[in-house]
């Protein structure tokens, strides 16, 4: 049996729709012309600056929220923010209830790497005596594991002996796997996925050895110093995947493929050379020193104290975001025809050659390359401490493939392995995890060299 609604029940549904829209609206309209006076007025003559307050807080749209959309593009979120600030200042971001401070520019970059006692990131919940000399909380030696496995990294990952010993474990094994691998010259390999696949084995073996009496003494003094400090064995697993994860050299592969893939005149030079080569007089070769760029992932610590920062106070508990991703770009690596923004593995073949007019001037490379403007790892105590390890893989693993093999690109593709008309760039999806892969991949046939 047939119901008949009355007509002005549904007229009622729409009007309450319409109007609960119409708040919705107002509400949206209203913060975001707010957040955009507040921010006008924040900005005006000296932007607050040198009195006490914070800095700048960025319009949006969504109360509560804030910009948390922005957040599914990081990158350019970044710039959008750079972008906002009155002469590259800090300036707050607003995700729900957290307040970020975002800094740019190298000098701002160069004062938070200094400031390291002053943040706090990734702590144990029984360790927050961070990575000074001067622990920051009643803990026993034994127990500041934050600083222990740090200063064990600093040691055993950052002098020559040590980065000699690995680096030469790392070539015999790749070099192991490549004299094993079968190669059909007919069929295309995917060039992203072999390397994943090879450098990684290398890699781990030479690293861990996957064995605690026999591995590197990186592997057995960590091992040993998270276990006098209690944790336990599935703990100390944990603790070692974030260095498998590193050492999975995602930045190897982009680097690689960056280098390889990208630049007829690297390539070329690169197949020229004599195979009587060893792969460590190769690794210095200015072709194959292309290929160890680097940007380092956003960091987000937070403070542990007020801050007094570029004339501004950032509050106590507050987060900070910055990325090593945009001075990497700046001005100061442009080459005439080249600007920094372009990947050009000849940049650091070139540069060198432009020399000052006064003879007694450093030159624009000299400048770019000094420890304070160039900072592909990080600095201070966030600066990644296997940065010596990483750049003598990725060159030795470039100069052994390119001295064993040929290879004859075969356009582009996607991981999935359809044909692209587009040449890869940087997959923006895994901004903040280190290192951008490629968001696509090239096949190459291979055939070895004699």
């Amino acid at each position: 049996m047939a119901v008949n609604l009355p007509l002005n029940s549904g007229n009622h549904v729409l009007g309450n729709v319409t109007f609960a829209l119409t708040i919705l609206a107002l509400v949206l309209i209203a913060t975001r012309v707010f957040t955009e006076c507040r921010f006008w007025l924040q900005s005006r003559g000296s932007g607050s600056r040198f009195q006490g307050r914070e800095p700048l807080t960025l319009p949006y749209i969504f109360p509560w929220i804030g910009n948390a959309f922005r957040m599914f593009g990081p990158h350019a979120l970044y710039y959008y923010a750079q972008n906002m600030s009155p002469e590259g200042r800090p300036v707050i971001m607003r995700i729900g209830p957290v307040s970020i401070y975002m800094i740019f520019g190298i000098r701002n970059m160069n004062t938070f790497f200094k400031a390291k006692k002053l943040f706090k990131k990734d702590n144990l919940t029984f360790d927050k005596s961070g990575l000074g000399l001067k622990p920051r909380t009643d803990v026993p030696q034994e127990k500041r594991l934050w600083k222990n496995t740090h200063d064990i990294g600093v040691t055993l990952l950052g002098h020559d002996k040590a980065i000699n010993a690995l680096t030469s474990e790392f070539i015999e094994k790749f070099t192991r796997e490549l004299d094993g691998i079968v190669i059909d010259p007919n069929t295309a390999v995917p060039l992203h996925d072999f390397f994943k696949e090879f450098m990684f084995t290398a890699s781990s073996e030479a690293l861990l050895n996957w064995d605690e009496f026999y591995g590197s003494k990186y592997t057995r003094v960590t091992v040993k110093t998270l276990a006098d400090g209690g944790i336990s064995r599935d703990g100390q697993a944990a603790t070692m995947l974030p260095v498998i994860w590193a050492f999975r050299v995602y930045f190897s592969v982009c680097a690689t493929e960056f280098s390889v893939q990208q630049s007829p005149t690297t390539l070329e030079s690169s197949a020229s050379m004599s195979p009587s080569y060893s792969p460590t007089a190769l690794s210095s070769h200015p072709c194959t020193s292309n290929v160890s760029e680097h940007a380092a992932p956003p960091h987000i610590p937070k403070l542990l104290d007020d801050f007094d920062f570029d004339g501004y106070v950032l509050k106590k508990g507050g987060q900070i975001m910055c990325s090593s991703w945009p001075p990497n770009f700046d001005a100061i690596w442009d080459v005439p025809s080249h600007p920094a923004t372009p990947f050009w593995p000849e940049r650091h073949i070139e540069m060198p050659k432009m020399k000052p007019s006064n003879p007694d001037d450093k030159s624009q490379y000299e400048t770019a390359m000094k420890q304070e403007n160039f900072f592909p790892y990080g600095g201070g105590g966030m600066i990644c401490t296997g940065r010596f390890f990483a750049k003598q893989e990725i060159m030795a693993a470039v100069a052994i493939f390119l001295l064993k093999l040929d290879i004859e690109p075969q356009g582009w593709a996607t991981h999935k392995g359809k044909k692209s008309g587009q040449a890869a760039r940087p997959d923006e999806g895994y901004v903040g995890a280190g290192i951008l892969p490629r968001d696509r991949d090239m096949p190459v046939k291979l055939k070895r060299r004699n």
